[in-house]
């Protein structure tokens, strides 16, 4: 069967970019590596708990994705209570002042010249006219099923725990190979920042697109007995050598729990040092402790790791693809959520002219 578009992987990006190709009459795929959809914004089941937040995530300040997530998806917002903060040095700063802290770091360290960029990169998208953090009054369970609702609503084509293992480009045309050896047919593929190519075959020559390295989250999310008192909403914790990242996710729990549920994401250092195991759980606690972040005698319930791994490409690599067969690959920006959508917003609202999603809802 020959595909208009190739999505390859499933994040919230690539899953609206495969929605909005569909209402604009092109004929879409999906192929995910994992056998669940939404990336790094995948839901899990803790227990008798089901699709609670599988990482500790953030929605960055843009009044303008803000706007559109809720006419277009109705989904409400709310100001983040209390605000995010960082941990540095012991010393609890206002989340915005987090790419100032990398700067200095930067400048310390002598960082090389790319690293410099980024930061001016990050501190122009912190520098946005909301003066707080919002998150969904439901968490980002409330987009992600709205995404997959659309989905099979759509009848967009999904195939999962298959990656890309080779994409031949012949007289205009694509020609994608699966691990399984499956072959799809279309016009252009479009991947993530995170999409594995494998081999990309292009006038007579080949290109083997490698990845610069691997980044795996390790996640533990912890049930506490009794409620707390609402301390924090989420915590990025610089330069702790347990802990990286906190979220309560206790407003996710079904009703009538009487416990908190915190995730915690965990330094690879103290993962390969204890790994899944008791003794993991029981220093994230203590460290939970000393930052004063849970009550001294705070007890844990039930617990439940998890991992995500994600590849970075080739910078060159992608450039020289890009440059080569620009307009058979796409590559979409979706290492930053919020930021990712407020790129393609304006280009969205043309393909869906018809207001299609909002009839959903």
């Amino acid at each position: 069967m020959q595909y208009d578009s190739l999505i390859i992987g499933s994040s919230p990006l690539m899953i609206l970019e495969a929605i909005y190709l569909t209402i604009s009459g092109k004929k879409v795929i999906i192929v995910e590596k994992n056998n669940y959809l939404g990336g790094a914004w995948y839901l899990l089941n803790f227990f008798e708990h089901k699709s609670i937040e599988s990482g500790c995530h953030i929605w960055y300040r843009d009044k303008k994705v803000y706007n559109f997530l809720k006419n277009e998806f109705r989904i409400n917002m709310e100001s983040c209570y209390p605000q995010p903060i960082i941990i540095f040095n012991n010393v609890r700063l206002p989340y915005k002042w987090k790419p100032l802290i990398h700067f200095f770091s930067m400048i310390k360290s002598f960082k090389r010249k790319r690293s410099i960029i980024n930061f001016i990169r990050t501190a122009k998208q912190e520098s946005s006219i909301v003066s707080q953090y919002f998150y969904p009054k439901s968490g980002s369970v409330e987009l992600m099923k709205k995404l997959f609702f659309l989905v099979e609503k759509m009848n967009i084509k999904v195939i999962r725990n298959q990656a890309t293992k080779k994409i031949v480009l012949n007289e205009g045309a694509l020609t994608a190979t699966l691990n399984n050896n499956k072959k799809i047919h279309c016009l252009e593929v479009v991947a993530g920042s995170h999409s594995e190519l494998g081999e990309v075959y292009y006038d007579g020559k080949i290109e083997h697109i490698k990845n610069n390295f691997e980044n795996s989250n390790h996640t533990i999310h912890i049930l506490i007995k009794g409620h707390s008192k609402k301390s924090f909403s989420y915590i990025h914790l610089i330069g702790n050598d347990k802990l990286i990242r906190v979220s309560d996710l206790t407003f996710q729990l079904n009703k009538g729990c009487k416990d908190s549920l915190f995730c915690i994401q965990i330094t690879d250092d103290l993962f390969k040092e204890k790994g899944n195991t008791a003794d993991t759980v029981a220093i994230a606690l203590d460290e939970l402790k000393r930052q004063n972040l849970v009550i001294k005698n705070a007890e844990v319930v039930k617990y439940k790791f998890s991992n995500y791994t994600c590849q970075y490409r080739n910078f060159e690599q992608t450039k020289n693809i890009k440059y080569k067969i620009g307009s058979h690959v796409r590559f979409l920006n979706t290492i930053n959520l919020i930021y990712s959508f407020g790129r393609h917003i304006k280009r969205w609202k043309v393909l869906d002219k018809n207001r299609v999603i909002k009839s959903y809802f």
